[in-house]
């Protein structure tokens, strides 16, 4: 039997747009960590010569942006993990890019809209009107019986 779930227009669009984010940044983090480990090379620049802590970023940016697209395919399946998972993907990508500044990436406008994206999802995410989608899997006792 298969249950047929009614997403509405604009989970789904943030589901789409959470999978395509964390796609990418998969991508670009496996990419990263070939490049800076010396597998492949394909600029002029050694990026063997991270410093460590920025080696450390680019994995935990990885393991955030897995972390993404497993919580995307809970969000496009209305499973309330997927929405708190959601929630918690986005606050690391904040965070994550706040402690890449501090490790020395410069600031561009890419950053900006990252971050900016991140942001806008997490506020569209917590509205009252996206958490009714999701059911809570521990009732919560009326205060008031």
């Amino acid at each position: 039997m298969v249950l047929k779930v009614h997403r509405p227009w604009f989970l789904t669009v943030i589901a789409l747009l959470q999978g395509i984010i964390s796609g990418l940044s998969v991508v670009s983090g496996v990419l990263l960590i070939l490049l800076m480990t010396g597998q492949v090379q394909f600029f002029s620049h050694d990026l063997t010569q991270f410093s460590t802590s920025l080696k450390a970023l680019i994995v935990l940016g990885l393991a955030i942006s897995l972390e993404g697209a497993i919580a995307t395919v809970g969000l496009w399946q209305l499973r309330p993990w997927g929405w708190f998972s959601s929630l918690g993907f986005h606050t690391l990508c904040i965070v994550n890019t706040g402690l890449t500044l501090a490790a020395g990436q410069p600031l561009n406008t890419s950053v900006y809209l990252s971050t900016l994206t991140s942001i806008v999802l997490l506020a569209c995410l917590a509205l009252p009107t996206t958490r009714q989608h999701f059911p809570n899997p521990v009732p919560i006792p009326d205060p008031n019986p």
